[in-house]
């Protein structure tokens, strides 16, 4: 780098050129989520994320019926929390230390939460789900849900033994309007690795029996909102 310091548009000088070393940081930022929906355990609590480090953080949570009571802390223990002083249920509004406890919607089920640090406000909103389906699980009329990792990346993973005698698909929201298989001849991501296809598709094998953990990409969404192709892994 060097420096330039001008008097006019014309009259410029400029200093010795001088090598620097920069080193990248990530600017990605985390906070933490315990609740009855989990056991209030701080040790093992879920998350929500700043991907630029703006103190806007997200994430999707399940609450799970009758467990919408929650705190967010900023680290994996009890010395500090985000709670509030009011008793609105949902909560709106997030104060430091305060002594009642956050409140999700009464009615159970996958929320986007959005905690804005910097305005001390918290939204939630419905969101889509996703889940495994398939007689290599426990049978097409069974729905097995995936929960959304609250990284950035966007994708909703479930670890499960699945049997070679049968198949799998990953559906939205426990329906068929939205599903995800193995694309057909012809069709948007057919012969692409690790690519899967909500139109015209077919079932996913298992090859062996055993332990798997099954990776499907999607972001947050509401409403319904269906990809056409999309990425998936399935590990042992």
């Amino acid at each position: 780098m060097r420096v330039v310091n001008s008097l006019s548009s014309e009259t410029a000088i400029y200093s010795n050129v001088v090598a620097i070393t920069v080193t990248p940081f990530n600017l990605t930022s985390y906070i933490y989520v315990v609740g009855a929906f989990q056991g209030w355990n701080a040790g093992s609590p879920d998350s929500l994320v700043s991907i630029t480090g703006n103190g806007i953080y997200t994430g999707i949570i399940n609450f799970t019926q009758g467990n919408n009571q929650f705190l967010i802390l900023p680290a994996k223990n009890y010395n500090n929390k985000y709670a509030t002083s009011t008793t609105v249920v949902p909560t709106s509004s997030v104060t430091y230390n305060a002594s009642n406890n956050l409140n999700a919607p009464t009615t159970a089920g996958q929320y986007i939460v959005t905690f804005n640090l910097n305005a001390g406000t918290i939204t939630f909103q419905a969101a889509d789900s996703y889940s495994v389906i398939g007689d290599a699980a426990q049978g097409w009329s069974t729905d097995l849900p995936m929960k959304f990792v609250n990284d950035g990346k966007n994708n909703w993973v479930l670890t499960l033994p699945l049997v070679s005698t049968g198949s799998f698909k990953i559906r939205q929201d426990d329906a068929w309007t939205n599903s995800w298989g193995i694309p057909n001849s012809g069709t948007a991501g057919y012969g692409v690795p690790n690519t899967l296809n909500s139109t015209t598709n077919s079932n996913i094998a298992v090859t062996k029996s055993g332990t798997y953990t099954v990776s499907f990409n999607a972001p947050p969404s509401v409403g319904g909102a269906g990809l056409t192709t999309t990425t998936y892994s399935v590990t042992q």
